[in-house]
């Protein structure tokens, strides 16, 4: 761990949030953030601890889903509408307008574009 990256011959390791490196190094990824004793309101990440392990390992990253503090956390998506025509939306954005509770527009989409979302 001399270079700040973790050794992953055990396939994860725990680490302080702090000391997480960032970026994470190619290769890798964040599998779970746990919160300390479940407070998930907390914005800064004292206390935290990270779950890091090679990416595409789909077992550990099942195993600690439930635990990860992430999956309280909000989306952003930003969404163009290209030259401005409505009918060339794409399905990822129609998909992403739907499910949004709250959207946030500029002056170059019309607004009746959004009227049914």
């Amino acid at each position: 761990m001399g270079n700040n990256q973790p050794d992953l011959r055990t396939g994860a390791i725990l680490l302080e949030a702090s000391q997480c490196p960032w970026p994470v190094p190619p290769g890798l990824e964040v599998l779970a953030l746990f919160s300390p004793a479940g407070d998930n309101e907390r914005s800064n990440l004292a206390g935290h601890y990270v779950l890091m392990g090679r990416e595409g390992n789909s077992g550990l990253f099942a195993l600690f889903s439930h635990l990860d503090a992430r999956r309280h956390y909000g989306r952003v998506w930003l969404v163009g509408f290209g030259p401005g025509d409505p009918s060339l939306m794409t399905v990822k954005a129609h998909r992403a307008l739907s499910s949004a509770d709250v959207i946030f527009y500029d002056d170059l989409v019309d607004a009746a574009v959004l009227a049914r979302y």
